[in-house]
């Protein structure tokens, strides 16, 4: 009995004085003495990872004699960094796809989504030609005087160039109308910085004519539109675009089908294939998705293999002296001395 009233006046005594607040648990009263006591315990910027969480690891701060504002600046900061695991933190994206699949605008919402640049070849290629660079000048002349095509080394160094600028060094990008055949695939895959994903859209020839018989473009504002959709603004005049003529579409569809086979060979399982029919929503989340997944694990595309060296086209000598002249650029000058 008197064990059990010292412990009722103990505890009436220590709440009485503060030491114990009923209404909270043990833990949580050590959780806030933590907060208010920083010089004694380390702040964790991060939970304890869990077996699906992406960081491995737990980042911590030393308090010490740090102030409040120092240790939660130094949280942020930590917070910031993102350690890198499966996908590529810099998406340098192909996007590959014919005409009528919508693939341009498709890569407009992606830039959007994933702060990228958007690269059209077709719109670099326009701005090239009228820069009054020795570049510029060739390509205007092979688009007016020689009416021929351009090479597809100048086209790949158009891309580089563009592809080099801060901008997209920083940021990432994601390429549209190019490439076109394997050879420009396998030069494309020579510059300095090379794509690391591949995205292929994947739709029926005959729905992507569909698609461009019926579009009609607005050429004071650019836009286009279909002729199913209406347009009741009678500042709209609307009339086809010189793209869209039957045989310049047939011709385009025509050229896709004939080397996306080549393409899809060279890429091998480093390309991803999206479905591209049905809602426009649906694809965009179908490309989301893939992007947010890690890039697919294959072997890396080899441009040019390296040529074969037969061992029998080797000569050599066993009786042969070595010329000791090849050593001279790796090796340290004798010294020289001179008694006289």
């Amino acid at each position: 009995m008197k064990t059990r009233g010292w412990r009722r006046r103990s505890a009436a005594s220590a709440e009485q004085r503060g030491w114990v607040d009923t209404d909270e648990s043990a833990r949580s009263r050590r959780r806030r003495w933590a907060a208010t006591d920083p010089a004694r315990h380390r702040f964790r910027s991060a939970q304890p990872p869990s077996r699906t969480s992406p960081l491995r690891g737990r980042k911590e701060v030393e308090a010490g004699t740090k102030t409040i504002q120092e240790l939660g600046r130094k949280c942020a900061t930590l917070m910031k960094i993102k350690k890198h695991y499966g996908a590529p933190s810099l998406f340098r994206i192909v996007f590959i796809g014919p005409r009528g699949s919508g693939h341009r605008s498709l890569a407009k919402h992606v830039s959007e989504r994933f702060n990228l640049v958007h690269v059209d070849f077709n719109n670099i290629l326009e701005e090239a030609c009228l820069r009054e660079t020795a570049l510029g000048e060739m390509l205007r002349m092979c688009d007016h005087r020689c009416a021929q095509k351009i090479k597809s080394e100048a086209r790949v160094q158009i891309i580089e160039r563009y592809v080099l600028e801060s901008d997209c060094l920083k940021r990432g990008w994601i390429l549209t109308s190019y490439p076109k055949t394997v050879e420009e695939f396998k030069l494309l895959d020579m510059i300095s910085t090379p794509p690391n994903r591949v995205i292929v859209l994947e739709i029926d020839i005959q729905t992507c004519r569909k698609r461009l018989l019926n579009h009609e473009c607005n050429f004071t504002s650019e836009h286009e539109f279909s002729c199913e959709s209406s347009v009741t603004d009678p500042d709209y005049k609307l009339d086809v675009h010189f793209n869209n003529y039957k045989d310049i579409i047939e011709q385009d569809l025509q050229e896709y089908k004939e080397n996306i086979d080549a393409i899809l060979q060279y890429a091998g399982e480093t390309a991803s294939i999206i479905n591209a029919t049905g809602e426009r929503k649906c694809v965009k989340e179908r490309l989301e998705a893939c992007l947010m997944r890690p890039a697919p694990s294959a072997k890396p595309r080899i441009p040019y293999p390296p040529p074969t060296i037969d061992p029998m086209d080797i000569e050599f000598d066993p009786d042969d002296e070595p010329d000791l002249s090849i050593f001279d650029d790796i090796r340290a000058p004798e010294p020289k001395y001179s008694f006289i």
